[in-house]
């Protein structure tokens, strides 16, 4: 496998940190890239599998918008759209209360429960695939990393 430098074709970077950032960015897109080729298959976005695995989460129990907004992995993703998309592909229930028609709470459809099925199989195998020469211990530590690594910016803004 070909390193970040060869990849981007740079042998020089400014700092450990900007290489690393580069090498997230990088990964990150091409992670996402073998996602959406997985699901593609099955006519699904990642961003909508992400909210339909959300769905899932919430077992059977009907949820208002800002909640999966507020879990979602992409946070610029727009989760009305991809709702509006999954409820036309009958893969999500909508249900309006009748009393304030404002509030609108959603469910993962009986359909959508069984593309989601099928969906995360071919997820599973696809990550499986990602990290395959990784062991288990490397890729906690690898995770782990990446933890603290996030957490050191979110610990300046507070």
């Amino acid at each position: 496998m070909p390193s970040i430098e060869d990849i981007i074709q740079q042998s020089t970077f400014e700092s450990a940190q900007q290489k690393v950032m580069i090498n997230l960015i990088f990964s990150g897109g091409w992670a996402k890239s073998a996602a959406a080729c997985t699901l593609k298959a099955l006519n699904l976005s990642w961003q909508q599998f992400n909210l339909m695995r959300i769905l899932k989460g919430q077992k059977g129990k009907a949820v208002p918008l800002r909640v999966l907004a507020s879990r979602m992995l992409d946070p610029q993703s727009n989760a009305s759209r991809l709702v509006d998309k999954l409820v036309e592909k009958q893969l999500v229930d909508r249900d309006v209360c009748s009393n304030d028609r404002r509030q609108v709470r959603l469910s993962l459809s009986k359909q959508g429960a069984v593309v989601l099925k099928q969906a995360s199989k071919l997820i599973h195998d696809t990550h499986s695939e990602l990290g395959g020469d990784l062991s288990e211990e490397e890729l906690n530590t690898l995770s782990d990393l990446l933890d603290r690594f996030r957490n050191q910016r979110q610990k300046k803004e507070l």
